[in-house]
């Protein structure tokens, strides 16, 4: 029929789509083949910054556009120096500010592109007089479209550095932040590096700061129990205030070495490498050491475990003396270990005896359990009073496995570590010392009965285990005790 349009056939609109999609692939290609042809020649910066910029605003991560662009940059602000100097700094802050627009158009397209905002700082960095408050209001805007957008918050630690903003003018805009939205886990999280940066990255925070900021929490808490972000944040708090009993840590990084007529095997408090390890460990020169590792892998670099063919062994420690390990007289960390496995509480906190209560009815009016919050309950516990706490402590991990079984692995381990504990604070029939003190002095570890799931938490324990009792013991992940435990008989 006439004046009538006709509609494409599906075949047709596919045929169409394909035939737009080609010609803007040849488009594309061309023009990165002609920008590429023309990378790095003298005179063809502005017609470089032209065209990268036409493909940029329409897909901002190409990053080899970008570093493209910089070299032109930097070439024209080299040879704008070189013309006229007075008139240099006008012109370089125009072409500058050119660049700043090229990227705030990028970034309202796409506020997640990695290349956008390194381009962004990368100009701010060079840029005489930068407008911070500008690039503020764009991290607000980006923040509004996505409030955990990282590169936003990476952006707003930047400006925060460059413009040397107050500190507690940055808490504030946190707390304004978290106001808005509780579960912005992005907010809570520069909460806490913020307020390092007040204690100047010390260990511990005020304890009247924590009591403070765990109103916040609780407040977070009532508003929506089953999300993460102020639970995650208040476990952050706890290790960060400072318990009467809390284990100091050393410089020296060793927790227990020994040596026998096979060689000497040395665990550390964390993964280590042989170069890191050497500052703590003197062994014989030309010693081969070799990393100890549980994993179904050989390529490994660091470890908290190291076996050294040697027969001589040392541990150094700052301002001391070197510690001689010699067969049968092993070198012990009793106060790590006894930290490790909860043998005594750390200390009580006032501020959480009086929240505690109101934590345990958010729990209990909750018509669904809510492990988050039963685990930094939990978690409370066993950064306080562990051994006075025990037996809740087990039951609630129990608990936790029961009800958040995509976890259960991670409750069951700590759980290990507990009855360990418990096991090692046991005083056994006919002796006048504890489980732990026995297995010191002999090096048999006894684990029967305890239905563990792994071993591999007791790798502090690893140069000290002659002998291993879990013959009753129900491991449920099998394991060979010979490679944690090396010099096991």
């Amino acid at each position: 029929m006439h004046f009538v349009k006709k509609v494409p056939t599906t075949e047709e609109e596919a045929a169409e789509k394909a035939r737009i999609t080609d010609a803007k692939k040849k488009a594309f290609i061309a023009m990165r083949d002609a920008i590429f042809s023309k990378r790095g020649i003298d005179g063809e910066e502005q017609s470089q910054l032209e065209q990268t910029g036409t493909m940029l605003s329409k897909n901002p991560d190409i990053y080899t556009l970008w570093n493209i662009r910089r070299a032109a940059i930097e070439s024209l602000e080299k040879k704008l120096n070189e013309e006229n100097v007075e008139e240099a700094a006008e012109k370089i802050t125009k072409l500058l500010e050119e660049e700043l627009s090229l990227t705030q158009k990028c970034l309202r397209e796409n506020p997640k592109s990695y290349a956008a905002w390194h381009q962004r700082s990368w100009v701010l960095d060079r840029h005489p007089a930068p407008k911070i408050e500008a690039d503020l209001k764009l991290c607000s805007m980006a923040l509004q479209m996505d409030c955990r957008n990282f590169h936003t918050w990476d952006h707003r630690r930047y400006l925060a550095a460059l413009a040397k903003l107050p500190l507690d003018e940055e808490i504030e805009f946190s707390n304004k932040v978290i106001e808005e939205n509780f579960s912005n886990f992005s907010a809570w999280h520069y909460r806490g590096i913020l307020l390092k940066k007040r204690y100047q990255n010390q260990q511990y925070l005020d304890e009247d700061t924590v009591s403070s900021e765990f109103k916040k929490v609780i407040t977070a808490c009532c508003t929506d129990p089953n999300d993460q972000s102020g639970w995650t944040y208040s476990r952050f708090l706890l290790d960060h205030v400072r318990l009467e009993n809390d284990y100091q840590t050393e410089a020296c990084e060793v927790v227990a070495a020994a040596l026998n007529n096979n060689g000497a095997v040395v665990s550390f408090r964390s993964g280590v490498t042989k170069e890191c390890a050497a500052q703590w460990v003197s062994a014989d020169k030309g010693a081969v050491w070799t990393p100890i590792t549980t994993l179904p892998t050989k390529r490994i670099i660091s470890s908290k475990i190291w076996r050294i063919e040697t027969n001589n062994l040392a541990i150094v420690k700052p301002d001391v003396e070197k510690v001689v390990v010699t067969e049968g007289h092993p070198y012990v960390d009793r106060k790590y270990l006894e930290h490790y496995f909860y043998r005594k509480d750390n200390g009580k906190l006032d501020f959480l005896d009086e929240y505690t209560p109101e934590i345990e009815q958010i729990l209990a009016e909750e018509e669904k359990p809510c492990p988050v919050g039963l685990y930094s309950l939990t978690a409370y516990m066993i950064r306080t009073t562990p051994r006075s706490s025990t037996e809740r402590i087990l039951a609630n991990l129990e608990e936790l496995a029961r009800v958040d079984p995509q976890r259960k692995n991670f409750y069951l381990s700590i759980r290990d570590r507990h009855v360990v504990g418990d096991r090692f604070a046991a005083i056994p029939p006919g002796s006048t010392k504890d489980a732990f003190e026995e297995f010191l002095t002999s090096g048999v570890l006894h684990l029967n009965e305890l239905q563990l799931t792994s071993l591999d938490f007791l790798w502090p324990l690893a140069p000290l285990v002659k002998k291993l009792d879990v013959e009753k013991s129900e491991i449920k992940r099998s394991l060979d005790a010979k490679a944690l435990f090396p010099l096991i008989e």
